[in-house]
C-alpha cells in the first residue's frame, strides 16, 4: 500500500479556509459579537503582559537600597495605581466578552441546528433508506458543536498568537535561548496531539454505526409505541444485554487508542515542565552574580509562564481545529447526496383534469428488481380509481411517483397533458390531499395538526368540526376542556388526549378532508376502522370526492365499490384494468382476489 505524501502547503490552505469559512459563518450570524469577540482575544493577553512589565518595575523598586523615599513611594503608587487599573479594565473587557460569547453561541447553535433541519428537509426521501447517508446525518447531528467550538479555538489562537508574540519579543532582548528552547520542546507532543486527534475522528466514523445501533436500541427500550411488546416478549433483558454488549465494544476500542496516547503524552508534556525549572535554576544564579535582578526574575519565570502557556494554547486549539475540521468536513459532505427530484418547473397548477402514466419504470436504491415496470395509465377527472395488488406489487409507488417524492427511472408522468416536472412541486402537490399507509399525526394540538396540513386555512373551529364529522369523529371536540387547544398524546402535557388506533386514523382521515384539493389519495384507508365506521365514512367519501379525481389503494372488499375503474397490478405491472363487474367477466387475476376475499367473509 502506498502511503499518500503530506503536503503540507494543503493543510496550511485547508487550515486557513476552515477559520474563514467558520469566521464567515459567526459574521453572518451576528458581525457585532464577532468584532467585539476577536477585538478582546487581542487585548486580553496584552493586558497580561503588561501587567507582567509592571509587577517587575514594582519588585524592583522595593528592593533598591531606599535612599529618597518620597520618590520610590510616588513611583510605586504610581506603577500600584496602573496594575489596579490594568485590572479593572481587564475584568470589564473579560465581563462583557463572555456575554458575548455566550449569545454568539446560541446563536450560532440555533443557525446551526436550524441548516442541519434544512438538509434533512429537503433531501430525497430516498437517502432516509441509505444507511450512509444516516450515518453522516447522525454524524453531523452529533457533530454539530465542532463549528462553534472551531470558533472559538480560532479565538483562541489568536490570543495565544498575541501572548506569544509578545512574550517571545521581550524574552529575546536577553535571554532569546529560553524561547528557543521552549518553542522546540513543544513539537513533539503537538505531532502527537496531531496523530491522535485524526485516530479518534477516524474511529468515531467507524463507529458511528454501531452508535446508532447502540442509540435505536435505547429508543425501542424508552419508545411508548414499543413498551407492550417489550413487556409482552419479556426482551427488557434482552435488550439492555445487547445495549451493554455494543457499548462495551465501542468502549474497549476507545479505551486502547486513548490508553497510549495517556502514556506518551504525559512523557512528552513533563520536558517542557523540566526545562522551566532548569531555565528558574539559571535566572536564580543570574542574580546571584548580579547580571540581572530580582525583578526580572520574576519578569522572565512570569513571561516564560505566559510564553508556554501560549505555545500549549496554541498547539491544543490548533489540534482542535485540526480535530473539528474532519467533523466540519463531514458535515459538509452531506451536500454530496444531490437531490433527483429538483424543483425547476415554473408552471402552476390550478386543477387536475387528467393523470397519465407513459411507460413508466421504478426502481428503489439498490433493489435487484424493478418496482415498476413500463406502467401505462390515463386517469380523468371525476374517475374514482382503485389500485389493486398484492403487497410489493407497487400501487403505494405510483402514489409516491405521482407527488415527484422519488423521479421516475424512464418514461413520463403527465398532469392535465404536461410532464408534472414542469410544475413547480409546491403547485403539484398543494392540488392533492392524501392518506398515505403510514399517515401519523403529530403530538401538538389538535388545531396545529389540522394546521399543518395546509397552512393557507384558517384552522378555525367550524373547518375542523366539518372535517372531522365528514371523518364521523365529531365527539373529538368533546374529549377535553381545552377542546382543539388540548395537546395530542402526553409528549408534552400530561393532560393530552390519547386515542385508540381506529380514533388516530379516523384524526388523520380528517386532516385529509379537511385539505384543500383537486383529487383526493386515500392509502389503505380503512385499516384500522370497525365495519361500522368504515362503511360511515366511505358513504362520506361517496360526497366528498364528487367531482374530484380519487384514487385509491385498499385490500378491503367494500372499497372496490366506490370504483369506476379497477387497476391490477402484479409485480410492478399493470395486468388488468377495467370496471368490478367485466373484470370478474374476465375470470383472471381480479376474480382470483375477489373471489379469495369473498370467502373470507363467507368462512366469517
Amino acid at each position: 500500500m502506498i502511503k499518500k505524501k503530506v503536503n503540507i502547503s494543503e493543510h496550511i490552505c485547508s487550515y486557513i479556509s476552515l477559520m474563514k469559512w467558520c469566521l464567515g459563518f459567526s459574521w453572518k450570524t451576528s458581525w457585532l459579537y464577532t468584532i467585539i469577540t476577536i477585538t478582546s482575544s487581542v487585548l486580553l493577553p496584552l493586558l497580561v503582559i503588561l501587567k507582567v512589565l509592571v509587577g517587575k518595575y514594582i519588585i524592583d523598586l522595593l528592593v533598591l537600597t531606599v535612599n529618597n523615599k518620597n520618590i520610590i513611594a510616588k513611583n510605586l503608587l504610581f506603577l500600584f495605581c496602573m496594575e489596579l487599573l490594568i485590572a479593572i479594565i481587564y475584568k470589564v473587557i473579560q465581563s462583557f466578552s463572555q456575554y458575548c460569547n455566550a449569545m454568539q453561541n446560541e446563536l450560532m447553535n440555533g443557525s446551526i441546528s436550524l441548516t442541519l433541519i434544512d438538509r434533512s428537509l429537503e433531501v430525497d426521501l430516498e437517502y432516509f433508506d441509505n444507511p450512509s447517508f444516516n450515518d453522516k446525518l447522525t454524524s453531523a447531528n452529533q457533530d454539530s458543536y465542532a463549528i462553534t467550538n472551531t470558533l472559538w479555538n480560532i479565538i483562541s489562537v489568536i490570543s495565544a498568537t498575541i501572548t506569544f508574540s509578545s512574550a517571545l519579543i521581550l524574552i529575546c532582548q536577553t535571554k532569546i535561548i529560553y524561547g528557543i528552547i521552549l518553542i522546540i520542546s513543544a513539537v513533539p507532543s503537538a505531532i502527537m496531539s496531531a496523530k491522535f486527534t485524526r485516530s479518534t475522528y477516524q474511529l468515531s466514523l467507524e463507529q458511528i454505526n454501531s452508535h446508532r445501533q447502540m442509540g435505536y436500541t435505547q429508543a425501542i427500550s424508552t419508545d411508548k409505541r414499543y413498551a407492550q411488546e417489550v413487556r409482552l416478549f419479556n426482551i427488557e433483558k434482552w435488550l439492555k444485554q445487547r445495549y451493554n454488549k455494543i457499548w462495551k465494544n465501542l468502549l474497549n476500542e476507545k479505551r486502547k487508542m486513548t490508553r497510549k496516547h495517556a502514556l506518551i503524552t504525559s512523557f512528552l508534556q513533563f520536558i517542557p515542565e523540566l526545562l522551566i525549572i532548569l531555565i528558574s535554576i539559571d535566572l536564580a544564579f543570574s542574580i546571584f552574580q548580579g547580571e540581572t535582578t530580582i525583578g526580572d526574575y520574576t519578569l522572565y519565570t512570569g513571561l516564560i509562564s505566559q510564553l508556554w502557556n501560549a505555545i500549549y494554547n496554541l498547539s491544543s486549539s490548533t489540534m482542535d481545529i485540526y480535530g473539528n475540521r474532519l467533523k466540519i468536513d463531514n458535515i459538509k459532505s452531506l451536500s454530496q447526496f444531490e437531490n433527483n427530484v429538483r424543483d425547476e418547473g415554473d408552471l402552476t397548477l390550478d386543477e387536475v383534469e387528467s393523470i397519465t402514466f407513459d411507460k413508466v419504470f421504478f426502481s428503489y436504491p439498490n433493489a435487484t428488481n424493478p418496482t415498476l415496470y413500463e406502467v401505462s395509465f390515463k386517469l380523468n377527472r371525476e374517475e374514482k380509481v382503485a389500485l389493486v395488488g398484492l403487497n410489493g406489487s407497487g400501487k403505494s409507488t405510483i402514489i409516491k411517483l405521482l407527488l415527484r417524492l422519488y423521479e421516475p427511472d424512464k418514461g413520463q408522468i403527465l398532469i392535465n397533458g404536461i410532464n408534472i416536472k414542469h410544475y413547480k412541486i409546491s403547485e403539484l402537490r398543494a392540488n392533492f390531499s392524501v392518506y398515505f399507509q403510514e399517515m401519523l399525526n403529530y403530538g401538538f394540538t389538535i388545531r396545529e395538526n389540522f394546521l399543518i396540513t395546509d397552512l393557507n386555512q384558517t384552522a378555525s373551529d367550524e373547518l375542523i368540526e366539518a372535517a372531522l364529522t365528514d371523518a364521523y369523529f365529531a365527539e373529538l371536540g368533546k374529549y377535553s376542556p381545552k377542546r382543539f387547544e388540548a395537546n395530542l398524546m402526553k409528549y408534552f402535557d400530561q393532560d393530552g388526549i390519547e386515542l385508540s388506533g381506529g380514533q388516530f386514523q379516523k384524526l388523520a382521515l380528517a386532516r385529509v378532508f379537511y385539505r384543500r384539493h383537486s383529487a383526493i389519495i386515500l392509502d389503505e384507508p380503512s385499516s384500522n376502522l370497525d365495519p361500522k365506521a368504515e362503511k360511515k365514512i366511505f358513504n362520506s367519501l361517496q360526497t366528498l370526492t364528487k367531482n374530484k379525481m380519487t384514487i385509491f389503494t385498499s385490500h378491503h372488499l367494500s372499497t372496490i365499490y366506490l370504483a369506476d375503474r379497477i387497476i391490477v397490478l402484479e409485480d410492478g405491472k399493470i395486468i388488468e384494468d377495467g370496471a368490478h363487474l367485466s373484470l370478474l367477466k374476465n375470470n383472471q387475476r381480479y376474480a382470483e382476489l375477489f373471489r379469495y376475499k369473498q370467502e373470507q367473509y363467507i368462512s366469517i
